[in-house]
């Protein structure tokens, strides 16, 4: 009997690259050690609301994850998610109803967490 191949794949965001024109939530961790979520979120917000022209510049990012993924033997390869500054996010702002222009501050996971985030204004 044969015995396929455990497949292997990758489910996390890849560290922005230098040449692009946004910064994930983890890049301040890496430079002062905490999140900035609001300032990440509210400059993302600005940024794509007014720059349309760099889809070169994510398909060259998104070209480079996957290379990287490919030599070291991935089965399946993603972009690294090179277009996102945050997981849940990004998914709001393709729904109706977020605003992610005035945030509001909330409490998390017991007191661990305090964050300005998106709201639910409308129907999604």
């Amino acid at each position: 009997m044969a015995r396929s191949k455990l497949q292997t794949t990758t489910i996390c965001y890849f560290p922005k690259l230098d040449f692009l024109p946004i910064r994930d939530w983890f890049d301040a961790a890496r430079r002062k050690g905490s999140m900035n979520s609001p300032k990440k979120t509210t400059n993302f917000t600005n940024y794509s609301e007014t720059n349309t022209d760099d889809e070169a510049l994510y398909i060259r990012a998104a070209e480079q994850m996957i290379s990287l993924q490919i030599k070291a033997s991935v089965d399946i390869p993603t972009d690294g998610k090179v277009r996102k500054e945050n997981y849940i996010h990004y998914h709001c702002r393709h729904l109706n109803g977020f605003d992610s222009q005035q945030l509001e501050h909330r409490v998390l996971r017991d007191g661990a967490y305090e964050t300005d985030l998106p709201v639910i204004r409308s129907q999604i």
